[in-house]
């Protein structure tokens, strides 16, 4: 799923295998927890969040809210110095 995406479902589970990121589910009653699912995770955890009115139907609304930062983006740190290296005008 990309950030956005609604999917209406009886079984949350099932939508979120192999799935990664944070996920708001809204239940039949209204009842919202926030999913966090990670790689080698069906569901890693879930937190209440807010309480909306029913649902007009028995079906769960799974969005997709936010993706885990890569670390794969960041710049490679700064090399380490041995305190001996001297620049030219030194």
């Amino acid at each position: 799923m990309e950030i956005g995406d609604k999917i209406e479902t009886l079984d949350v589970a099932a939508v979120l295998r192999g799935q990664w990121g944070l996920f708001r589910v809204t239940g039949p009653t209204g009842e919202s927890n926030l999913y966090t699912c990670a790689k080698g995770y069906s569901i890693k955890s879930i937190v209440f969040d807010d309480q909306f009115e029913s649902r007009k139907n028995n079906r769960f609304l799974v969005e997709k809210i936010a993706e885990p930062v890569s670390l794969a983006l960041e710049p490679d740190p700064m090399p380490a110095t041995t305190g001996r290296h001297r620049s030219r005008a030194a």
